[in-house]
């Protein structure tokens, strides 16, 4: 018994070694080369005339001097230049890059300057978002999405609510609006 048991063992080696050098005989490869992997990337431009795009632009005048019933604009263009084929949702915050000289101004007319975005779709300015400074400065507002190698033109309209005679002499400088473009 202990023969055929080791016979059988035998042949079942056997037949393991000449299936796996058969398979050995049989087998070939392809090879794919020269491949590169490259990563893209969220782009988002701002420009005055639509012409010439970079990622900052100083306004055409700064708001000095206001008085009630003052209202100014200025209008810009956003575009998506991203090297990914994305759309981007266009988020934007007010920046105080001053705080120090900033602070007490801010509980005086920080609620009182009205900050409203709109976009321009070809005939009319639709309103997208409008706050005072402060929650400009503090939340930000989501304002629109562009699609990928779009542009689109907006203005910023500025204007002042409740200003009185205590609010003179006030001051809030070195402020920036900060857009971010992410990823639809």
């Amino acid at each position: 018994m202990k023969k055929i048991v080791s016979s059988i063992l035998l042949i079942v080696f056997i037949l393991g070694l000449v299936s796996s050098s058969a398979y050995a005989l049989f087998s070939s490869t392809a090879t794919v080369s020269g491949l590169t992997f490259s990563t893209g990337s969220a782009d988002l431009k701002i420009s005055i005339d639509g012409n010439t795009w970079d990622t900052t632009f100083e306004p055409v005048s700064n708001y000095t001097n206001m008085a009630p019933g003052f209202l100014g604009s200025q209008e810009f263009y956003l575009k998506n230049t991203s090297l990914s084929n994305i759309g981007l949702n266009i988020f934007t915050k007010l920046i105080d890059n001053s705080p120090a000289s900033n602070s007490s101004s801010w509980s005086v007319i920080g609620n009182k300057i009205i900050v409203s975005f709109q976009k321009y779709n070809g005939t009319t300015w639709i309103d997208l978002a409008s706050g005072p400074i402060s929650q400009w400065q503090t939340t930000g507002f989501e304002i629109d999405s562009i699609s990928y190698g779009n542009s689109q033109k907006y203005q910023m309209k500025v204007s002042l609510n409740g200003i009185d005679n205590n609010d003179t002499g006030q001051t809030l400088s070195g402020l920036s609006f900060q857009f971010l473009g992410t990823q639809q």
